[in-house]
């Protein structure tokens, strides 16, 4: 019996373990699942953006669709939707266009519709140079 007991125990260890590693790579996968809709989602946006933009971003309602775009992009990357490895493509695109004079220019304008988002306006400043 207590062989019996001994074997009953490791495989109820083993179950447990073997669950929870089960449940670890469905996370995992459905986080990168997740990640890549976002990513596509965020491209799709971004294509349609540059293509009304007409790669123009001196026109001041091209640089409202790409701010709005930075920020939601930005409050997901805030909130864990966004994985390094993807914030990293578009990274320094975003920093790019913050730094273009027509950015700088319509910023001061821009400033104000996002004072309920401090995070954000911490981030645009620390990356203006």
């Amino acid at each position: 019996m207590h062989l019996a007991d001994l074997i009953l125990r490791f495989s109820t260890l083993a179950t447990l373990l073997i669950g929870g590693i089960a449940v670890y790579i469905a996370v995992r996968n459905n986080s990168r699942q997740l990640a890549a809709t976002v990513f596509l989602a965020y491209s799709d946006r971004l294509r349609a953006v540059r293509s009304s933009a007409s790669n123009d971003f001196s026109r001041p309602e091209a640089i409202l669709d790409a701010i709005y775009l930075i920020f939601e992009f930005h409050s997901l990357r805030r909130r864990g939707y966004i994985p390094a490895p993807i914030w990293q493509i578009w990274e320094a695109d975003m920093i790019d266009l913050l730094n273009t004079p027509a950015f700088v220019e319509l910023w001061p304008k821009l400033q104000p519709r996002f004072e309920n988002h401090p995070h954000f306006l911490a981030w645009v400043a620390k990356r203006r140079r």
